[in-house]
C-alpha cells in the first residue's frame, strides 16, 4: 500500500533533510508521473539518491559523485541498477 505525500515530503523523505534546504527541482512537481515517482521512491536508498539527482535534478555523473562522495563509475552502477529494478517494477504493474 502507497501512502500519499506532497511531492515536497517525498523530495525531503528521499534526500534525508528538511524542505527548506533542497535545491529547486529542475522539473516541476505537477509533471512528475506518480506511479513512477512512487516507483523511485520504493528503490533502495543509494539507487533512490542517483536517480532523483541525476533525473530530477538535472546533475551529471561527476556532480551526484562528488555530492555522495563516491566514484562516478558508481553512480553509473546505481543508476543502471535502478533502472533494471524500475522496469521490473513499472511492467509488474501494467500486468
Amino acid at each position: 500500500m502507497l501512502i500519499k505525500h506532497d511531492k515536497a515530503e517525498y523530495r525531503a523523505i528521499l534526500f534525508r533533510g528538511s524542505i527548506e534546504n533542497l535545491p529547486q527541482a529542475s522539473v516541476p512537481a505537477e509533471e512528475w508521473d506518480d506511479s513512477l515517482f512512487q516507483a523511485v521512491c520504493s528503490l533502495p536508498q543509494r539507487q533512490r539518491e542517483a536517480v532523483m539527482l541525476y533525473y530530477y535534478q538535472d546533475m551529471n555523473l561527476t556532480e551526484i559523485g562528488e555530492t555522495l562522495h563516491v566514484a562516478a563509475s558508481t553512480v553509473q552502477r546505481r543508476l543502471e541498477a535502478a533502472r533494471k529494478t524500475l522496469r521490473r517494477q513499472l511492467e509488474e504493474g501494467e500486468a
